[in-house]
């Protein structure tokens, strides 16, 4: 019984990562596939009143797929509901596996 359970907490959690650039050697296709990298962004949900607004953008396997990074669309609403929508230029070429980049925006 001990078994099965130390099965199940350690290796069910591995195969439910998925990888966007994994393929299994004896099938023709994946899925999930696809030829580009995987870019994530985030932003702190708070911050303190006249402070600048942090961005972290991250870019992986850059390397595999390369890429070029041209603008990054903001877009910030508040409970008040003022919109803020903005574009900021980066014009970037990414060719690294790890590229990492935090723009720090003031809120007007």
């Amino acid at each position: 019984m001990i078994d099965w359970i130390f099965y199940i907490i350690t290796i069910i959690p591995i195969l439910g990562y998925l990888e966007l650039h994994y393929k299994f050697p004896f099938l023709p296709f994946s899925r999930y596939f696809i030829k580009e990298p995987e870019i994530f962004a985030d932003a702190p949900h708070r911050i303190n009143p006249g402070s600048l607004l942090p961005i972290s953008i991250l870019v992986k396997d850059a390397h595999r797929f390369p890429i070029n990074l041209k603008k990054i669309n903001i877009k910030i609403q508040s409970q008040l509901t003022e919109v803020i929508n903005e574009e900021i230029l980066i014009n970037c070429k990414i060719r690294s596996k790890w590229w990492e980049k935090i723009i720090e925006y003031e809120i007007h």
